[in-house]
């Protein structure tokens, strides 16, 4: 029900076209491999394995492929090991219908999406984190990068250039739009 939702949510989207669907991660691989998306919205609760290892083995064989990451899992912990392994976008499945398309487009063209409720908690966790390692007067000239997070965050399917959309969605490829920037 959700890859049907997911898919019909990115269809509708002139500038999305999703390429392909998977059940499992090494299906969700093989496509990845083949179709070379510019976007993957990839369910970080698909079977059988572990999608965030997945993720990091997609960054270095497809670099091309930005990640959005799917989640019912609103932890900043979760988001950032996400972040870390590759995603460029992290969305909740509760917001997909508001955040995904948005995402994917970020995704295209190389800019980061992470979902406004984990945003905050995400920025949090990074200050606490840079405040263990810097004193208060190294941090009192940081600036504040909730927004940033969020402003800047990337989702689910893929914008890529001319007729051949592609990309890669949460258990399904999709694909997408303008071009796609050099990622020396």
């Amino acid at each position: 029900m959700m890859r049907r939702s997911l898919r019909l949510l990115l269809e509708s989207e002139d500038d999305l076209k999703v390429i392909a669907e998977a059940t499992e991660l090494e299906t969700v691989i093989r496509h990845v491999r083949e179709h070379r998306p510019h976007v993957l919205a990839l369910d970080l609760g698909m079977p059988p394995g572990s999608s965030i290892e997945a993720m990091r083995r997609l960054r270095e064989e497809v670099p091309g492929t930005e990640i959005v990451a799917l989640t019912m899992e609103e932890s900043p912990v979760f988001a950032q090991q996400a972040l870390d392994a590759g995603a460029v976008g992290f969305v909740l499945k509760e917001m997909a219908d508001e955040d995904l398309p948005d995402a994917v487009r970020r995704a295209a063209r190389g800019l980061h999406y992470v979902s406004p409720r984990v945003a905050a908690s995400l920025r949090a966790l990074l200050r606490s984190r840079t405040d263990d390692r810097l004193g208060a007067r190294e941090t009192d000239g940081m600036p504040d990068c909730a927004g940033a997070l969020h402003a800047t965050a990337g989702t689910a399917c893929g914008l890529s250039g001319g007729a051949r959309g592609d990309g890669w969605s949460a258990r399904r490829i999709a694909g997408p739009s303008p071009a796609r920037p050099n990622r020396s």
